[in-house]
């Protein structure tokens, strides 16, 4: 997708002809006949459709889509992949069933289910849709069922963009080949990550907010991201085994002040009770025992039949101030092997020691802040949230804050504009506003506090960011658990704001400096705070992260060049007499994914084209600017020259596109290399 941004933005030409020439409907994949992808272990060839894509092998894919064998892309946006899992004795019309119910609980719009025939097999389409941070991307499944494994074929696009063709396309691609299919562990090792809180180095996970560590071996592969997200909203990681195709999550929280039994038997309760009344949910009498980080932990087990005849287990262990609960899943049915298998992988957890935990916590901590994203009108990077609609901001006080915003805040609570949470302390706080209309401070509070608590609250004056304020503080009881809250409500520029802060009482009691830093990283700058500046000499965009600024005046400035990117990034322009800048940031990089994977496909399609258009091969380089390390493509003539940059930094990819018609040589990449900054300092 992301090439294909640049290539339409001049106008044929006008300002630099070269680059004008490519357009995205002159733009292949390839520029030589592929080779077709034949898996031998699951017994399938995948052909390139035509020059328009590009195909992808096992370890390429999984840098975008980690449980994916094979893959394609195509010029215009429009993605592949293949995805096969065991299914033990299931058809097709149960494991699409169980698909569409995965994609159903998760908020997606999905169609029925429609039979269709492939390889001489009863198969299933459907299409889901799903919104991130206000982008709409259009998936569609073809499902089947072959030798006791599911398929799944996806093809993938942004709604609006994508055509319903090119899932035809990348479907006719595939076809199945003679063999009995095998399953096989997984290939790619799992790459070095980090997060807030978290972080994976050599395959082994560590989280400093849930006092936990795990392994990547024995056929167990640590899973982290959007693949545990599809796993589970709440879990700090996950493993899975390929082979077994058993899945394992693991959620923490803190409950410090808590007697672990009454913990324990309420996690229990919550769980038993959220199935309550569903008929394809049962309980097995039987508990059994396994050892999680050398304890003994007592799981309870279920049987769900949603399609998929799937067994849970679920053990919930207290240790160090922290609640663990473990849910483990898989295919029901009869298989020596497995409970080897499952005890082997509960076995690769570990329970951190007080003071290996205790280093964990001094050596994340010194670290910046990895957190990095945008939405259509908010950021947050380098510890700082910024809300350009309302005038607000957030820096984050010390600690493993994790911040939600736009899509993923409003799951949360469909009001909220922040969601954040600090588990290693247990707490946690939201941001909502609304317009004040006729209401006054006081008037405000009061009517949250009715809304909010269910017995009458005391108001105290207090400030925020210098202006009056009003907060109330009250424990609430939700079903066996207790929590303490703090409203704290102003009005600022027409908005009614309220910030609530919550946990347990004795964490909010233990951490209540922690509780009143986080209060006073608020401020209120109103219209001060601008997503975009810009002059007659430069654009400053303050919510990607990135600035240009030229040398003089007399250059021709486009801003939001693409808007279908416009909630994830920014795309911007420069042009001038046979002289063009193309600037693209785009923060849409999922925790888990392989930066080199994305920007390798954007220089390989840039590359192909460009050297299509310019009769030549270009020449690769590396430069530093701007503080980062940038892959260089060039091309040149006696009259003209043509640069591709490419770099990353904090889940951001950013692109350069440098066309100068007038003779002038590498003049334009200089000032290009003088006038580019990432904007990622707090004061920003």
């Amino acid at each position: 997708m992301s090439i294909a941004l640049f290539a339409g933005g001049c106008d044929a030409g006008k300002q630099a002809p070269n680059l004008g020439a490519v357009r995205n409907a002159d733009f292949v994949a390839t520029d030589q006949q592929e080779s077709d992808l034949v898996d031998p272990d699951y017994c399938f060839r995948l052909r390139s459709p035509s020059q328009k894509w590009r195909l992808q092998d096992e370890a390429e894919v999984r840098g975008r889509l980690p449980d994916a064998v094979a893959g394609a892309t195509r010029v215009g946006g429009a993605s592949g992949a293949v995805i096969v899992e065991p299914v033990g004795n299931a058809d097709a019309e149960g494991f699409a069933t169980h698909l569409w119910n995965i994609s159903s609980s998760q908020g997606n719009v999905v169609e029925p289910l429609k039979p269709v025939e492939v390889f001489g097999k009863k198969a299933f389409r459907f299409t889901s849709t799903t919104e991130l941070n206000g982008l709409w991307i259009q998936y569609e499944y073809l499902v089947f069922v072959h030798h006791n494994h599911g398929y799944q074929l996806l093809c993938w696009g942004l709604e609006g963009h994508f055509n319903s063709s090119y899932a035809e396309e990348f479907f006719g691609a595939f076809s199945l080949t003679d063999g009995k299919v095998r399953t096989r562990r997984n290939k790619t090792p799992i790459r070095d990550f980090r997060a807030v809180g978290q972080r994976i180095v050599g395959g082994r996970f560590e989280s400093a907010v849930g006092g936990i560590a795990a392994n990547s071996r024995d056929g167990w592969t640590v899973v982290i991201g959007a693949e545990l997200d599809g796993m589970s909203e709440d879990a700090e990681f996950g493993l899975y085994h390929a082979e077994k195709n058993i899945s394992v999550v693991v959620i923490t929280e803190s409950v410090r002040g808590r007697e672990p039994g009454k913990y324990i038997q309420a996690i229990y309760n919550a769980f038993e009770e959220n199935q309550e009344g569903e008929l394809s949910f049962e309980t097995v009498p039987e508990s059994v025992t396994h050892a999680v980080g050398g304890q003994p932990v007592e799981f309870r087990q279920y049987i769900e039949d949603s399609g998929l005849k799937t067994r849970h287990l679920l053990g919930v262990h207290v240790h160090g101030g922290h609640g663990v609960q473990i849910l483990c899943w898989w295919l029901d049915g009869p298989d020596e092997d497995l409970p080897a298998t499952l005890a082997n992988g509960l076995q690769q957890i570990e329970f951190l020691s007080a003071a290996e935990l205790e280093t964990l916590v001094i050596e994340m901590l010194a670290q910046p802040d990895p957190e990095n994203q945008v939405g259509s009108d908010w950021s947050v990077r380098n510890g700082v949230y910024r809300d350009f609609a309302l005038g607000v901001t957030w820096n984050k006080p010390k600690g493993f804050w994790r911040l939600s915003g736009g899509t993923a805040a409003q799951f949360q609570n469909p009001d909220a504009r922040i969601h954040a949470e600090d588990p290693h302390r247990g707490l946690f706080l939201q941001l909502l506003a609304e317009p004040a209309d006729e209401w006054t401070p006081k008037s405000f509070h009061d009517d949250i506090t009715q809304l909010v608590f269910d017995n009458p609250v005391e108001a105290t004056d207090t400030e925020i960011d210098g202006h009056p304020a009003l907060s109330s503080t009250a424990v609430v009881q939700e079903g066996e658990l207790a929590y303490e809250y703090r409203l704290v409500t102003t009005v600022r520029n027409d908005q009614a704001i309220q910030i609530m802060i919550w946990g347990a009482p004795h964490d909010m009691k233990s951490f209540a400096r922690d509780v009143d830093d986080a209060l006073a990283g608020f401020r209120f700058p109103a219209a001060a705070l601008q997503a975009t500046r810009q002059t007659s000499t430069a654009v400053e965009d303050y919510r990607v992260g990135f600035a240009m600024r030229m040398p003089d005046t007399g250059w021709q400035i486009q801003g939001n060049q693409n808007p279908a990117i416009q909630p994830i990034g920014n795309h911007v322009q420069f042009s001038r007499r046979g002289r063009a800048i193309q600037i693209m940031g785009l923060t849409a990089l999922a925790a888990g994914q392989d930066e080199t994977v994305i920007i390798k496909g954007m220089e390989k399609l840039v590359s192909v084209n460009f050297s299509r258009f310019s009769n030549s091969n270009p020449t690769v380089s590396q430069t530093h600017f701007a503080g980062l390390t940038w892959n260089q493509q060039s091309w040149s003539t006696s009259q003209s020259s043509m640069h591709f940059l490419t770099a990353t930094k904090d889940r951001t990819v950013y692109g350069l596109l440098i066309a100068d018609e007038t003779g002038r040589g590498n003049e334009l990449l200089g000032i290009v290399r003088s006038g580019f900054h990432v904007l990622d300092d707090a004061s920003n």
